[in-house]
């Protein structure tokens, strides 16, 4: 059984707790989920000077992906998002950044992030799981679209999917229904 003190997570969010620069902007921010912030009160320019000095590559991988989607939550500029992805190239690799994106951020952002994550996990050999984005409730129809139109082939390939079937089969035979009926009908569309 997995006890609070084995949770990678836990144990990130810990770290960054107790870190000694705890209070500065890039640390805020990371911890903008349980610490909330304003959009407002964020200097973009001088969060951005600091990207290279956050221990994400020097302490903890995870580090990146939650400071990437701290940063997500507060609807950042596009420039901010991709100076952090230029430093912190594996902070897409889970999918969780993308999930943020598409609950917070602008099209452009959800656009970057989208390509960067599918590009992180193809160099980490990880799958693209298109399932996972068409079935999720958090993502809507506009962002649905964004990814079948960079890869429309996947919607059929079964490697896509769970179970040995293609994400469009899996969305046919309704078992996997996620958020309002009227939205899983306009992404059974688009696919």
């Amino acid at each position: 059984a997995l006890v609070a003190g084995d949770d990678p997570l836990m144990s990130t969010m810990s770290k960054l707790r107790h870190h000694p620069r705890r209070d500065q902007i890039l640390f805020r921010v990371a911890r903008s989920e349980e610490l909330p912030l304003v959009r407002a009160e964020i200097d973009w320019d001088l969060l951005t000077s600091e990207l290279s000095s956050y221990p994400a590559s020097h302490v903890d991988d995870e580090f990146g992906s939650i400071l990437l989607q701290g940063i997500l939550r507060m609807d950042p500029p596009l420039s901010v998002v991709r100076e952090t992805l230029r430093l912190f190239t594996k902070s897409c690799v889970d999918m969780k950044s993308f999930d943020v994106a598409c609950q917070y951020a602008c099209d452009d952002v959800v656009r970057l992030v989208m390509h960067r994550t599918m590009q992180s996990r193809r160099l980490e050999g990880i799958k693209w799981d298109m399932l996972a984005f068409l079935g999720d409730a958090r993502i809507q129809p506009r962002h649905a679209k964004m990814l079948l139109q960079s890869i429309p082939e996947a919607v059929t390939d079964p490697g896509h999917g769970l179970f040995g079937v293609s994400p469009l089969d899996r969305m046919i035979s309704g078992a996997f229904i996620h958020g309002t009926p009227n939205v899983w009908v306009e992404k059974l569309k688009l696919a």
